[in-house]
């Protein structure tokens, strides 16, 4: 069932808000400007996310690369106001904030989700929302299986179970959560595996994409590497700007697929239309 158009913009504000409140909470906190514009360049790199998943499932509401997009920006959004909410509501001095802890479970259930849909799934799809083979499909139903462990397990993480008469502490949880997380980059790599098969098939357009794709996270890649290891930016700053490089690079696609929409409704002319006499 084709998913409505004008859904895409509703997730989208929803995103925008949540990443706006978010922005607006950690600049309530008095800090160095340095950490004022990491906040920010935060917000515009997450909700960069949720507007080109916006912009490409209005126009190609069945392309299911739009819609992880979409979720994507929702997602960030969630865990970006969850982090603010929880940080200035536990600062001493501030007024208590209600329900810190619902904020700080739900982000910590929304993460994993990101992680998988940004890792696995973007790669695994891109562009066309369907994997490259029905044997590829394996690879997303690991990735969703190892998302779901850790959503389970860091909701025990809050917790002090008792095993077989033994008390297991949180940490023991949220240790187990942090690996099966990691446990997710090897199906990354099989993601990637499939993009590369499936730039060396692909030709026209479908090819450009991935070309694009490929640059965008390329340059993410060494930005971050850069960030860590080279220059050590304590800012975050290269960080923010190394989440702007992949959904930075989409707007080629909803622009292609703009123009392929406005062809098919008559906006632009079709070949039969514009040379009525070779048809």
């Amino acid at each position: 069932m084709q998913s409505p158009s004008w859904l895409a913009w509703v997730v989208w504000g929803i995103c925008a808000s949540l990443i706006l409140s978010a922005t607006v909470i950690g600049c309530l906190e008095v800090r160095s400007l340095l950490r004022d514009v990491d906040i920010i360049f935060t917000g515009i790199a997450f909700v960069l996310f949720g507007t080109v998943g916006a912009l490409i499932a209005w126009h190609r509401p069945r392309n299911t690369i739009g819609w992880i997009f979409c979720t994507i920006g929702v997602g960030t959004g969630i865990t970006d106001f969850s982090a603010a909410y929880m940080a200035y509501g536990t600062v001493k001095g501030h007024l208590p904030l209600p329900g810190t802890d619902v904020f700080n479970w739900l982000g910590n259930t929304v993460w994993p989700l990101n992680w998988v849909l940004f890792l696995v799934f973007l790669p695994l799809l891109f562009p066309d929302g369907r994997p490259l083979t029905r044997r590829w499909r394996i690879v997303g139903w690991l990735a969703a299986v190892l998302a779901f462990l850790s959503i389970v397990v860091s909701w025990l993480s809050d917790l002090n179970v008792e095993m077989f008469e033994k008390v297991i502490p949180a940490s023991f949880w949220s240790s187990l959560s942090d690996n099966i997380n990691l446990l997710v980059l090897p199906l990354s790599i099989a993601a990637l595996v499939s993009l590369v098969l499936r730039f060396i098939r692909a030709k026209g357009r479908e090819r450009q994409q991935i070309k694009w794709l490929t640059y965008g996270t390329a340059i993410m890649a060494v930005l971050i590497f850069g960030g860590f290891f080279v220059w050590n930016d304590t800012t975050n700053i290269t960080f923010d700007l190394a989440i702007v490089c992949p959904p930075g690079d989409h707007p080629e696609l909803a622009g292609a697929d703009c123009r392929l929409d406005a062809g098919r409704r008559g906006a632009l002319p079709t070949p039969a239309q514009a040379h009525p006499g070779h048809y």
